[in-house]
């Protein structure tokens, strides 16, 4: 399922938490309508693959960000995503890399990994200076 740019600026000024995870695609412009979104969290958890673009938009929204559909991290996208302003669910990472570790240690709001089977203790430390509760 997708929306057109028009339906997310609709849903965008919706007061309280988004739960889109039918969504599966998900355009720059889509993206950018949907961070917009100010009075809650949003949910894409069915986005399995964004682009970097997609991501780079999504980074703007200020409330929590789930895209618990994601089962690998690269570190291009891994730095859009560290600078998201909310809280940040990955939870269906279910290993992370030294490298995307680290990476993610500089994000300033709660982290959410509950999916990881693994942990080696060079990414734990990166992870460890997260800022979040």
């Amino acid at each position: 399922m997708h929306v057109s740019t028009e339906v997310a600026k609709g849903l965008a000024q919706h007061q309280g938490n988004l739960y889109l995870n039918g969504l599966i695609i998900l355009t720059e412009e889509t993206a950018s309508a949907l961070a917009q979104h100010k009075e809650g969290g949003l949910a894409l958890d069915g986005l399995t693959n964004p682009s970097a673009q997609v991501l780079d938009a999504l980074k703007d929204h200020k409330g929590w960000l789930s895209l618990d559909g994601l089962s690998r991290l690269s570190q291009r996208h891994a730095r859009l995503l560290v600078a998201a302003k909310g809280d940040l669910y990955l939870n269906g990472l279910s290993e992370l890399s030294d490298d995307v570790a680290n990476i993610l240690g500089a994000h300033e709001h709660d982290l959410y990994l509950d999916g990881l089977q693994s942990l080696a203790p060079t990414a734990a430390e990166g992870l460890s200076a997260c800022k979040g509760n």
